[in-house]
């Protein structure tokens, strides 16, 4: 089969012990330009390595710049198999056949460059891990419904999923009549009239024809893709046809479906659905001066290196130590925000504020004064007592939970064992094992909450409650039987949500291990560090400073303006249509990231600058991002500390304050780098009042906001000094990430920032995202942030590489060399397998027989005739042909004249000939016997071929002399051009003859080869199966038009035909126990499914997918 997509159902028809080939080309390609064998089974569009040519991935917007690998990009082919281009047409040629970009004259690591020329296919491609790529759709029919992006061969594959029944199926976006700007997702399904009835509803014909489409409801499908597919790509409306339309060639007519979509208004379906430095200036002020020694605390620099001037960033601060200089400044008395550091970054701007002298002391928030004043505290404390299995006295305050504490109590009730952290700590030998115990529980017990426990009250919600209670331990004597165990304990509504173990294991020398597990409700990552820094302090003698205690963080959250946030949210938001990355296979799916890779980022050599780290990071993330989605809206999610609350001592605040939010970047390509930045940078600060919103709120805001909460990309940026150590003075620590907790997104970036560069780490479900492509988007993330530390003051975003020097490299090891031009013309080849084997049969047609002498003669005397009528190199000659040997006498005799043939399809409108007669210029064609009356008045001379006729013809002329050459014009296929007058694509001898040997090959045709000659002429899968037969040696086979129609699996039988190449929807009428001749099925050019292949068991055909497509036949918008 040729000419459309084939997708694994196709495949999976065929069993396991066949062998498949898949192959892909555009017209312009001549024939087939990739291919790809596969013993591991089929893979979706997966369309192999270069055959006889190069493959380049470029970026879909711009091809003059290489996608990184594993990203979606633009597929160019090189090499000379390509098209001369479109026939009088400079302009549409031009557009899509260019010469020299930059990359390839540059070249790359030992490969030197060198000039080229490339046809931009149109369609999007990726490479996998092992370099083959992968298409996966149309480039210039992307469809986006309702703001998102639709694949529309895997809306096909799902509905195939939920309706194996159907015969055939298509979906395709349609636009209601009158409605150009409202497109509907419609699926076409082919149903027997049982199935039909049995699982639809009737509700209205489309126009009058009963055998054309009917619209049906499919309730269980509908329900089923629900399941499957995000709302939008569930199809709003179903056609059943009793019959599908196709196009000459034997595909679907995907723009008659359209036409059928149409038919209706947009109302009717609705109805139916129901900055440089001088010297420094020294401060003169007392605020200056405190402000100077604040920052020389908190950056660690000397005083005499701090002048007004200099900005608290490009002195190696950023938010972390923006927060640190906030608590620094509370304990001096001076009231100060982080969003005052952001917007007056230098020292006098920051020292002329206005600050309010702040109470330097940690308050007290008065017990259950948090429920506010009408509540019944002690009903309230009564009913969590009992929740909690409790004393009603025991329970010491009660609060509410925060939007991020709420969230992870819903998702570890959704999916218990998530955001529960499991440490292990191996304990020193020396560590006294009384003292370990004290000191863990004073800071438990100074601690408020990690004795807390969170509880559902049926009037105020998720509440949080203080108990007073005995620190529990528990031992063991086997660690692993100890983890095992529990991790099945749960930490739900009511339980404790810390608990802490001692293992002391009597073998292997006696090892003591302390496993700490608690919930993410009691902790962030700012948190641990400081709860094990108050652990060594009570060991170690030291009296333990006195902490905020986190009901003054819910206190804060109470005092938010929840408008203010509304409106941030919704119009930071609005109409976010960005593409998700990475894409869930079905709304079904609940990634697990249970796989990491890490990637250490060189240290950045970060120009002076008020742009923090965390930002620089952001936005190299952001244009990563864009590269693999093509667009550049984009949207990902990220931590923030939440340590930006005006609190005396939140720095040091044990207690979960951090907060996701989704974070929305508009990349501009004409943007400077700078600029990018500094917007990202206000964008964090104004950020800072709204972020503790919850996503559960901002989720609710609209379909922006609902949308761009769909996330499944979280970004995490944190210092180093907030990562847990392998070691302490207490033991070594198992190698703890904090993402193990975090595995309910696809993709979990972790950015350490430390002093030797950034450290990032990946937590990814690899059912979602495969592991080599985040390895390659780390080290792109990588390479994009050391080129935005650098950037100059005029780079602008547009000329940020993604492609890793790593990549190039891969990109050029692989298309280092162009395959060689053939250097003989078709004829010529064709001549000299007609020497070595006159005998051999080279035609077996309805019509007649000839072996390769008698082919040749026969050609070559009409060649004669051609000549003496002044064909000559570069003259087009239409044919016009029923199914018949003599068509292939037609276009070889054409070729040995000079001349180009031009294929017509006897059933086109006079309209559409009439239109590639002016074009070629056409002063000779020829015709069958059947066909040649018709073309009175519109050629200048019809040469009629039929036996009788080439018996009649004059004494040979000599056509040795021609003075035809590779770059002569063998033939012209004219397609569907947009402005609906046919484009002609123009090929040549030597692309033809580089085509033909080289695909030949990789699809096993031989002088063995019987091969069925079924494409209509107008489709140039004929050409493979006329001039590749040939010049392989093998034996054509043409079945009359009936047979072709009606009779198939006879035809092939009877002509004991061994190599076919049919779509799917013709192979889908074979019988495979009437067909046992045919040993090669190379299937392609439409979607088809795993049915298609199954239908083949335990028979030896080597089964091929091949994909040619013309461009009038390639799926686009109507």
């Amino acid at each position: 089969m040729g000419g459309e997509q084939v997708n694994s159902a196709d495949w999976d028809r065929w069993p396991s012990s066949v062998q498949t080939i898949n192959g892909y080309g555009p017209t312009e390609c001549c024939i087939v330009c990739t291919g790809y064998t596969s013993e591991q089974g089929f893979t979706t569009g997966t369309i192999g390595t270069s055959i006889a040519s190069i493959s380049w991935v470029v970026d879909p917007k711009d091809h003059n710049r290489l996608a990184p690998l594993g990203s979606i990009g633009e597929l160019l082919v090189e090499g000379p198999i390509l098209a001369r281009g479109y026939l009088n047409d400079p302009e549409k040629t031009a557009a899509v056949f260019i010469d020299d970009p930059p990359w390839l004259l540059e070249g790359w690591a030992g490969h030197d460059g060198r000039q080229g020329r490339l046809y931009k296919t149109g369609d999007l491609v990726r490479y996998n891990a092992n370099g083959n790529l992968v298409c996966l759709g149309r480039k210039d029919s992307q469809v986006k419904l309702r703001g998102q992006r639709v694949e529309l061969g895997e809306v096909e594959h799902h509905v195939r999923g939920c309706l194996p029944e159907a015969k055939q199926l298509a979906v395709e976006v349609v636009l209601p009549l009158g409605q150009k700007n409202h497109a509907t997702l419609a699926a076409f399904v082919q149903l027997d009239k049982d199935t039909r009835t049995h699982n639809a509803l009737l509700k209205e014909k489309v126009g009058g024809d009963d055998s054309m489409a009917q619209v049906v409801f499919l309730t269980r499908v509908e329900e089923e893709l629900a399941k499957r597919l995000p709302e939008y790509m569930v199809p709003t409306v179903f056609f059943s046809l009793l019959h599908f339309p196709t196009t000459t060639s034997g595909k679907t007519d995907r723009k008659r479906l359209r036409e059928i979509g149409a038919s209706f208004t947009a109302q009717q379906l609705a109805e139916m659905r129901t900055s440089s430095q001088g010297p420094k200036r020294q401060p003169s002020t007392q605020a200056e001066q405190t402000m100077q020694q604040l920052w020389a605390q908190v950056l660690s620099i000397e005083l005499e290196n701090i002048g007004l001037d200099d900005s608290f960033f490009r002195l190696g601060g950023d938010s972390i130590a923006a927060i640190k200089l906030v608590g620094e400044a509370r304990r001096t008395g001076l009231q100060l925000s982080v969003a005052d550091i952001f917007r007056h970054p230098t020292l006098a701007a920051l020292a002329s504020l206005e600050t309010n002298q702040c109470n330097t002391t940690i308050e007290e928030t008065l017990p259950f004064s948090l429920l506010g004043e009408n509540a019944d505290v002690a009903q309230v404390r009564d009913e969590a007592a009992a929740m909690c299995s409790v004393d009603g006295s025991a329970i010491k305050d009660m609060y509410l939970c925060s939007p991020l504490q709420e969230g992870l109590m819903s998702l570890t009730a959704k999916r218990a064992g998530d955001y529960i952290m499991q440490d292990v700590l191996e304990l020193r030998a020396d560590v006294d094992e009384h003292a370990f115990h004290a000191a863990w529980e004073h800071v438990v017990q100074s601690t408020a909450v990690l004795r807390t426990r969170i509880v559902q009250h049926s009037e105020i919600g998720l509440l949080q409650v203080v108990v007073e209670e005995k620190m529990q331990w528990t031992e063991s004597e086997s660690l692993e039987e100890y983890l095992r165990e529990d991790k099945a304990v749960s930490m739900g509504v009511g339980d404790p949500l810390a608990r802490y173990a001692l293992i002391k294991e009597p073998y292997d020398g006696g090892k003591r291990w302390f496993v700490w597990t608690m919930h993410h409700a009691l902790y962030d990552g700012w948190s641990l560090p400081w709860i094990l820094h108050a652990v060594k302090q009570v060991y170690s003698g030291a009296v333990l400073e006195r902490q905020p205690s986190f009901n003054a963080f819910i206190q804060y959250l109470s005092q938010q303006d929840p408008e203010a946030a509304d409106a941030y949210w919704q119009t930071a938001l609005v109409d976010c249509e960005a593409i998700l990355f990475p894409p869930l296979p079905s709304t079904v799916t609940q990634p697990v990231a249970d796989t990491t890779v890490d990637y250490q980022c060189p240290p950045l050599s970060q120009s002076a600058t008020d742009i923090t780290t965390s930002t620089l990071v952001r936005a190299s993330w952001a244009i990563v991002t864009s590269r693999y989605i093509s667009s550049d809206d984009v949207v990902f999610g990220t931590t923030v500390t939440g340590r930006n609350a005006p609190i005396a001592g939140v720095e040091a605040m044990v207690g979960p304050t951090i907060a996701t939010v989704p974070l929305r970047v508009c990349l501009q390509k004409d943007q400077t780098v700078s600029t990018l930045l500094e917007c990202l940078q206000q964008q964090a600060t104004e950020m800072i009042a709204h972020e503790q919103t919850g996503l559960q709120r901002i989720i609710k805001m609209g379909p922006g906001p609902q949308h761009a909460c769909s996330f499944q990309t979280l970004l995490v940026v944190q210092p180093a000094d907030n990562v847990l150590g392998s070691e302490d003075m207490l033991g070594e620590w198992r190698g703890h990430s904090e993402l193990q907790d975090f595995t309910t997104y696809a993709l979990i970036v972790q950015c350490t920032l430390a002093a030797e560069g950034v450290h990032i780490t990946a937590s990814f479900d690899a059912r979602v995202v495969e592991e080599w492509v985040v390895e390659k988007m780390l080290r792109q993330f990588g390479f994009v942030m050391q080129q935005l530390a650098e950037a100059g003051e005029e780079k602008k975003v547009a000329d940020i590489e993604t492609t890793t020097l790593e990549d190039r490299k891969q990109l050029w090891a692989w298309n280092q060399d162009v395959p060689p031009e053939a250097e003989r013309c078709i004829h010529d080849l064709f001549t000299e397998q007609a020497a070595s084997r006159p005998n051999s049969p080279a035609i077996c047609a309805w019509d007649g027989e000839l072996t390769y002498g008698e082919l040749d003669a026969l050609s070559s005397k009409l060649a004669g005739h051609l000549v003496q009528l002044g064909i000559k190199p570069e003259d087009m000659v239409p044919l016009c042909f029923e199914k018949s040997m003599w068509t292939v006498v037609a276009m070889l005799a054409v070729l040995k004249a000079g001349g180009a043939f031009v294929p017509l399809d006897p059933d086109h409108p006079a309209t559409r000939h009439e239109d590639i007669f002016r074009q070629t210029g056409a002063k000779v064609m020829i015709a069958s016997a059947q066909h040649s009356a018709r073309w009175t008045g519109i050629s200048h001379q019809v040469v009629t071929v039929s036996a009788g006729s080439l018996e009649q013809l004059s004494t040979l002329a000599n056509t040795d002399s021609l003075p035809t050459n590779l770059k002569n014009a063998a033939y012209v296929i004219f397609t569907s051009g947009s402005t609906g007058i046919p484009k002609g694509v123009v090929l040549e001898h030597g692309a033809v003859v580089t085509s033909c040997l080289g695909h030949g090959q990789a699809f096993g045709i031989t002088n063995l080869s019987r091969v069925l000659q079924f494409a209509s002429y107008t489709f140039d899968a004929c050409i493979a199966e006329i001039i590749t037969t040939l010049l392989c040696g093998g034996c054509i086979c043409v079945p009359s038009e009936s047979d072709r129609r009606n009779d198939l699996a006879k035809a092939i039988s009877t002509m004991d035909v061994n190599w076919s190449f049919l779509t799917p929807s013709v192979a889908r009428l074979l019988d495979p126990g009437l067909v046992p001749s045919l040993k090669i099925l190379a299937i392609g050019g439409e979607q088809s499914s795993s049915a298609d292949w199954n239908r083949w068991p335990g028979s030896d055909i080597l089964v091929s997918k091949a994909l040619s497509l013309a461009l009038s036949e390639r799926r686009s918008l109507p």
